[in-house]
């Protein structure tokens, strides 16, 4: 097994205290404490389909993580996929803790269509999937009625959608803008299921296993001064 240990630093820096004549100083010692119950990596989870709902609930734990000061989150992913919308949304809270977190995302059993493109949001060589899972790649689906030339502005604006979304999820993982675009017009458009080796190659992940995450905390030696 693999092991992707990280070593956080929790140590405030000491005071400087002159010496003092005639002063007795008191040697100390103190553990300076991760600022959870125990020293483990608290986790987000996403499972089952992704809709307002789930993004909602996504958005408040992933921000109640940050507030903790965790430098690394780790995203759990067991979706078949749902909302593209709602998954925009989840793809938004995801960039904006990007900008004071590590985010690790891990497949776990399954990782399928809008599922699949939240797992390639991961920091680049943080992207996991179990051994055992499966990732589906595919064409954004969708369903209209109405008038006809509703129905066809519906139409226009999932394929520019389909093409936005593609490009991005592309250059998050090292691609040109239409790589993956490429491999569905390769399947003609049918479903692309991938084992983990094989997302692997594409980089969608950067690890097949399951991590371990490791915390070590740190006891500091001081002086104090009466």
């Amino acid at each position: 097994m693999k092991f992707l240990a990280l070593t956080l630093s929790l140590l405030t820096p000491s005071s400087i205290v002159e010496y003092q004549p005639g002063v007795r100083p008191i040697v100390s010692a103190r553990v300076v404490h991760w600022p959870f119950a125990s020293p483990t990596f608290a986790a987000v989870h996403i499972s089952g389909p992704i809709n307002e709902e789930t993004a909602g609930a996504f958005e408040k734990e992933l921000n109640e993580v940050l507030a903790t000061g965790q430098p690394l989150i780790p995203i759990i992913i067991t979706s078949f996929g749902g909302s593209i919308y709602s998954m925009q949304r989840m793809v938004g809270a995801i960039n904006r803790a990007k900008a004071r977190a590590k985010i690790a995302t891990i497949c776990h059993g399954q990782c399928m269509s809008a599922g699949a493109m939240l797992l390639m949001y991961g920091t680049e060589g943080l992207r996991f999937a179990d051994a055992g899972s499966t990732i589906l790649l595919h064409d954004i689906s969708s369903s209209t009625e109405g008038k006809i030339p509703d129905m066809r502005e519906d139409v226009t604006q999932l394929e520019a959608l389909t093409e936005r979304l593609f490009a991005v999820a592309a250059r998050q993982t090292g691609h040109k803008p239409d790589y993956f675009l490429e491999m569905l017009e390769r399947a003609n458009h049918k479903d692309i299921y991938l084992t983990p080796q094989q997302a692997k190659a594409h980089n969608i992940v950067n690890h097949v296993g399951w991590p371990d995450f490791r915390v070590q905390v740190d006891v500091l030696y001081d002086i104090a001064y009466e």
